[in-house]
């Protein structure tokens, strides 16, 4: 944010942006918009992933972040890589959950504006990084996580959902209710008085059924 805005000069008005959080709270109503602890001028943000094969049998995971508000003519210009890992090289889920643990933190500096007076882990900073502490990143603007876009295969690998179709018995084959291969619950029983339509999740019960019970790193 500090190369786009500060060095850059992209620039978006805060009318759009203020337009951008009304419409989502007042008109729309969205709950997800009303409970944001964002400014009503905050710029929002997205995250997106997604992976693509590069060569026979080599495939590349991507985090790209963008600026919802900002359309180019060219859309590859509102798209920015912020890094690419090699699937093969990934380690269970730990290598994603690293790489998202410290996206999270960055994202959470913007939503306050400043540069961390710590690192991640809660230390001292040192060296030249000392120096920005406590200071705006881009003065007198803030920014708001208001996207997270994927495909399933992404979400899947994101969250960590329990559910598969290679779980037999041992768990669910859907990520929105406990669709089973074993009765009650079975997946094949589609009729209207079938038990497994009285499973569909809330979200406290998303998370405790499909959600790990703790981050990897």
């Amino acid at each position: 944010m500090r190369y786009l805005f500060n060095e850059i000069g992209l620039t978006i008005s805060e009318e759009t942006v203020t337009q951008y959080w009304a419409h989502y709270r007042e008109e729309v109503q969205a709950a997800w918009a009303i409970s944001h602890p964002a400014k009503s001028n905050s710029i929002p943000i997205g995250l997106y992933g997604d992976a693509c094969k590069i060569r026979q049998g080599e495939k590349m995971i991507g985090f790209f972040m963008n600026l919802p508000l900002f359309r180019p003519k060219s859309i590859r210009c509102s798209r920015y890589l912020l890094c690419a890992v090699q699937e093969e090289l990934m380690y269970k889920r730990i290598t994603m959950d690293t790489i998202w643990r410290y996206i999270v933190w960055r994202v959470n500096l913007l939503l306050d504006g400043k540069y961390p007076e710590t690192d991640i882990n809660g230390d001292l900073l040192q060296g030249p990084e000392l120096h920005c502490a406590g200071q705006e990143i881009v003065p007198g603007k803030t920014f708001a996580l208001s996207e997270l876009r994927g495909d399933w295969v992404w979400f899947k690998d994101c969250f960590s959902f329990k559910s598969s179709w290679k779980g037999g018995t041992k768990y669910p084959v859907c990520f929105r209710c406990q669709a089973r291969a074993i009765e009650p619950y079975l997946y094949y029983k589609v009729q209207r008085d079938s038990a497994v339509w009285t499973t569909e999740y809330d979200l406290a019960g998303f998370l405790v059924d499909q959600m790990p019970q703790q981050p990897s790193y």
